[in-house]
């Protein structure tokens, strides 16, 4: 019997350890300067669309994974993105600011707090009004997309794409 419990102890001592290796905390395993941060929800957005997360669509953009600093395409980039995963109602990416002095010192703002939003650029490639919107600006439902840019931004139009301040939380 008491060979049993020790059996019983030691699986559950290698069960535990399994779970701690398994979620680790990023910031042990990610390279420097970098973050993890939701880039897009199901949230509708203050720009009037809801793009559906499970319908993006980012093998092109892995290919130059740039993220800019507020849309602006004809600076330099200020890092890039390493990974992407879709979740079921949002779109989580791994992005690693330059080793530049800019991209170090926008780290350093996120890090500070200063900066923590971000916005996809996107193509919509499947899509359909949705009633109430403004005249002059339909909301609409976009259920495929492809992702075209990430910006580091002070106001996101989807105020849910937040730096995530503790790793083990996702």
């Amino acid at each position: 019997m008491k060979r049993r419990c020790e059996y019983i102890v030691l699986a559950g001592l290698v069960a535990v350890l399994l779970y701690q290796i398994a979620h680790l905390g990023t910031e042990v395993s990610q390279p420097p300067r970098t973050v993890i941060a939701t880039i897009s929800t199901n949230l509708p957005n203050r720009n009037g669309w809801t793009a559906i997360s499970k319908g993006i669509e980012y093998g092109y953009f892995m290919a130059n994974p740039v993220v800019l600093w507020s849309h602006f395409g004809e600076k330099y980039p200020i890092g890039r993105v390493l990974k992407i995963e879709v979740r079921e109602r949002r779109v989580l990416a791994m992005i690693q600011f330059s080793d530049t002095p800019e991209g170090r010192y926008v780290y350093q703002r996120v890090m500070a707090g200063d900066l923590s939003a971000w916005s996809v650029g996107l193509i919509p490639l499947v899509y359909e009004p949705l009633p109430g919107g403004h005249p002059f600006r339909p909301n609409y439902l976009i259920r495929r997309w492809e992702l075209v840019e990430l910006s580091l931004v002070t106001v996101p139009a989807n105020p849910e794409c937040l730096v995530h301040r503790w790793m083990d939380r996702l």
